[in-house]
């Protein structure tokens, strides 16, 4: 029974070690375009971004990341993003491909009142409305990263990642 309960120990511990392993390798596709939003936006500092760049760099290299180093990494790169996980930072990716929806519904000025008054104009209109509707949806995603482009403050990447981890 010694033996079972060292070996189950061991095999929770591998599974555990595998699974931060994998979740290194999805923030090596992720990083890049979370730097790319990040450069497209002004978010963040410089030192914040080269940071990044070179934990990118070295998951590029997983070879040379030894199983050991795994967890301190993945603690690293989880603190350097607020607490992201790598799956999170698929938000970052469609903001990045999605700039000019996200400069069109920042122009528009006193939106609710544009979205009133669409939604009475566009009465009998199905394909306006689901247009309309479809363009509240996305905003209200995109709203809290908006949120720090419309602050006058400036907001450093742990800031708005841990903001979006919330």
């Amino acid at each position: 029974e010694f033996l079972l309960g060292s070996r189950n120990q061991d095999a929770e511990k591998i599974k555990a070690m595998l699974r931060d392993a994998l979740e290194l390798l999805g923030f090596e596709t992720e990083l890049e375009k979370l730097l790319i939003c990040a450069e497209l936006y002004g978010i963040g500092s410089l030192e914040e971004r080269s940071t990044l760049e070179t934990y990118r760099t070295m998951l590029k290299q997983p070879k040379d990341i030894s199983l050991a180093s795994v967890e301190g990494l993945l603690s690293e790169i989880r603190r350097a993003l607020g607490g992201l996980k790598s799956i999170h930072l698929a938000y970052f990716r469609e903001i990045a491909d999605a700039k000019e929806v996200v400069d069109f519904i920042l122009s528009i000025k006193a939106f609710q009142q544009q979205v009133d008054f669409l939604t009475g104009d566009l009465q009998g209109y199905q394909f306006g409305q689901d247009l309309l509707n479809s363009l509240l949806s996305v905003r209200q995603l995109l709203m809290p990263f908006m949120d720090f482009l419309q602050s006058d403050k400036t907001f450093t990447l742990v800031d708005v990642c841990a903001r979006l981890n919330e």
